[in-house]
């Protein structure tokens, strides 16, 4: 996981914005600071948006193990939301009324600034282009996901809002508050996609830049060596040495013996022939068991490793998805045995009973001695 505080991210937008409003303040002939005191105002809900919509949990994160997910059918991902018993009733009422409550701001602040824009029409269709914006940044971003129903429940709010200001602005008719609102109001009659155009392209422009550096730096070069890499991914460990090395699926695979426990970290090939540095880690200890079974997920398939070390067993078998895979291992030696393909499985695999000792269909390990007799002196780290 590549992780940027959000402070660093806000921090370059205020920059960035301070610098554009004071150029256009230095241009204009006549300034209103009631305006631009609104304007500025909104600019800090606009970081409040980012921080809760892309920057959850005050970061910005980025994986090469995301898996992207996307709904485009209206309403049934909220509907599921509210049947399902685990989450409870109260997270789907939390994720339809903050979407709506999120964007409401946007409905009033629309109409306030820009005059001619005091309409459903207008308010709808700039709610729906900021709520889109939105959704399509967090496509590419590590623990967020893209869903039609976050642009319907955004633009309800959009037009709440609108609803919200015509209802104030007709409660303060003939008071000085009316007179403060024409003060601070456009009749610019432009579209306001061209006028925040320049500010949010560097904006966007620089954090991306900003960004990818980030996550190349997170990134190490294929021509390493097998060592190279692995005091990489070990340089929090007093031990950088491995026992094993192993390269499938696009995976380059470390294991490492620790004295107590088995060790294994698994680095993924990213874009241009490079490895992530951030592997991911699983470990076992050795008086619970003999081997261990892991799992890779890329996108909608499964893959699965087995680790450990052998006693006397000949060959492990592999039996994943209807599938079957046979390798042989060698006495008393560590290995690291993959299963050649990820596989799709049914939603209703039971393949995780593997893992809680149980029976399973979808994917059992079998070892064999010399002679092809199944082999029961190792044991599955329990």
């Amino acid at each position: 996981m590549i992780s940027i505080p959000y402070v660093f991210i806000a921090g370059i937008l205020i920059v960035i914005w301070s610098s554009y409003r004071f150029i256009v303040l230095k241009k204009m002939q006549k300034k209103n600071m009631k305006r631009e005191i609104v304007v500025n105002v909104f600019f800090i809900y606009f970081l409040v948006v980012i921080g809760l919509t892309i920057c959850k949990r005050a970061m910005l994160e980025f994986s090469f193990y995301h898996s992207f997910h996307t709904n485009y059918i209206p309403l049934v991902e909220t509907i599921k939301m509210f049947k399902n018993n685990t989450m409870g009733i109260g997270y789907g009422f939390y994720n339809v009324i903050g979407n709506i409550l999120l964007f409401m701001p946007l409905g009033f602040f629309i109409p306030l600034l820009f005059q001619r824009k005091n309409n459903v029409r207008a308010v709808a269709k700039y709610g729906f282009i900021t709520s889109l914006t939105i959704e399509i940044i967090q496509f590419f971003t590590a623990i967020n996901l893209t869903d039609v129903d976050d642009l319907i429940f955004n633009t309800l709010g959009t037009i709440l809002g609108l609803g919200i200001f015509n209802l104030f602005n007709n409660l303060v008719k003939n008071t000085k508050v009316e007179k403060l609102i024409a003060s601070i109001t456009s009749t610019f009659h432009g579209g306001l996609v061209k006028l925040i155009l320049k500010p949010l392209s560097i904006m966007i422009g620089i954090v991306t830049i900003f960004s990818a550096a980030m996550v190349y730096n997170s990134t190490m070069s294929g021509d390493l060596s097998n060592e190279e890499i692995a005091r990489e991914v070990f340089k929090y460990r007093p031990n950088k040495d491995f026992v094993v090395e192993k390269e499938v699926l696009g995976y380059k695979l470390f294991l490492k013996d620790e004295g107590t426990y088995i060790d294994l970290i698994s680095v993924k090939k990213v874009f241009n022939n490079r490895w992530d540095k951030n592997g991911i880690g699983s470990q076992f200890e050795k008086m619970r068991g003999d081997y261990d079974i892991r799992t890779i997920h890329e996108e909608n398939s499964v893959g699965v490793l087995v680790y450990g070390k052998n006693k006397g067993a000949s060959k492990i078998e592999i039996k994943f998805n209807g599938k079957s895979y046979v390798e042989e291992l060698k006495l008393e030696k560590y290995f690291i045995v993959a299963f050649p393909s990820f596989e799709a499985l049914d939603k209703n695999t039971d393949m995780y009973n593997v893992f809680n000792g149980k029976e399973s269909k979808d994917l059992s390990i079998k070892l064999y001695d010399a002679q092809g007799r199944e082999y029961n002196e190792m044991k599955q780290r329990e």
